[in-house]
Formats: structure tokens, C-alpha cells, sequence
């Protein structure tokens, strides 16, 4: 699946291809569920022929590819087909979720010393503490907001890990300062 993931050609392949499915079901179908229910609402108006509902689908199936029933077969077509696009967007959809998903499984297997040395980028942001400001040595809940902000645009994009207790520079600072903050010490060690 990972290669089909990569694949340049795949979102117009799956295009063509899921909408070339869609109009065949369409037109064999569609097209016939609608005679059916045309059928068991006027088969006391209609000839003879039509006294079995097989027979009825198959004379109509029949005549689908004549010259006169050409536009009605392409509008069913075109229906399957746009049912079968809505289909393919959806699929695309779920497969880029499922790539979303394995590219942040592979920086979670990364080990923590080697994802801080590659630095700060689009899917990796590093935050000092949560709670307390090094700058003015003291709890600003300011910070909390920065924190929220980032996990926000992370869920918003693509993504991404945010490392707390790292400096901009990559530096370990640790998490015993955010600690002194709390009210209740305890809750600091679960």
C-alpha cells in the first residue's frame, strides 16, 4: 500500500478508475433497479410482455445500446460514475489520513536523542516548559496558550510532535520547574 501511497499517478488513476467502475455500475445497475421499479408501478399499463419482471428487465437491457436509448444509458453512466468519484475522493482521503498516521508512528519509533539533533521543523516543534517562563524565573500561565496553540496548528496541518522540556537550541532543560508550579506537588511525578 506504501508504494501506491507515493505513487505520482495515483489520485488520477483512482480517479479514472473509480469513475470507470462507478458508470459500469451505473448502466448495469442503476439503470435496471429504475425499470424494476418502473415496472411494479405501471406493469398493469404495459404490454404484454411485461408480465414477468425478468423478462421486462431483460428486453430492457436488451434495447439499452439501441441508437434511441443512448442518452438515457449515458445519463445512467454518468450518474455511476459521479457516485463513483465521490467514492474516490473519499478513498484518497482515508489514504492520506493512513500516510499521516505512519509518517507520525515513524517519528514516534525514532529514538528522543536523535529527533532532537534533527532539529526543530514543520513536524517537530521543541517548548522549554508549559508553565514556567525562564526568562523572567517565574510561572507565567501565558505559556499554557503558546502550548495549546502549537498542539492546535499541529492537528490543523499534518501532524507533528511537540517536545516539551527541549530549548529552541535542542538543549534538554527538563520539566522540574513546570513541577514547582503545581498547586498539589504530587501531581507533577504521575
Amino acid at each position: 500500500m506504501k508504494a501506491f501511497l507515493t505513487h505520482p499517478m495515483s489520485s488520477p488513476r483512482t480517479l479514472f478508475l473509480h469513475g470507470l467502475i462507478g458508470a459500469a455500475i451505473g448502466i448495469v445497475v442503476l439503470h435496471p433497479l429504475t425499470k424494476a421499479v418502473y415496472w411494479f408501478e405501471f406493469r398493469d399499463h404495459l404490454n404484454a410482455d411485461a408480465d414477468s419482471l425478468w423478462l421486462f428487465l431483460l428486453h430492457r437491457f436488451e434495447t439499452a445500446f439501441s441508437f434511441e436509448m443512448v442518452p438515457m444509458t449515458l445519463i445512467f453512466a454518468l450518474i455511476g460514475g459521479g457516485i463513483g468519484l465521490a467514492f474516490a475522493y473519499y478513498h484518497l482521503a482515508l489514504l492520506r489520513q493512513h500516510q499521516t498516521i505512519l509518517n507520525l508512528e515513524n517519528e514516534l519509533s525514532e529514538n528522543l536523542p536523535s529527533l532532537i539533533r534533527s532539529g526543530e521543523s514543520e513536524r517537530l516543534e521543541f517548548k522549554s516548559s508549559v508553565r514556567w517562563d525562564f526568562r523572567q524565573e517565574r510561572a507565567n500561565k501565558a505559556l499554557e496558550a503558546v502550548i495549546a496553540k502549537s498542539m492546535a496548528g499541529f492537528m490543523n496541518h499534518n501532524g507533528g510532535s511537540l517536545l516539551v522540556g527541549v530549548s529552541d537550541a535542542g538543549d534538554i532543560v527538563g520539566l522540574q520547574d513546570d513541577y514547582k508550579t503545581f498547586k498539589h506537588k504530587n501531581r507533577g511525578r504521575n
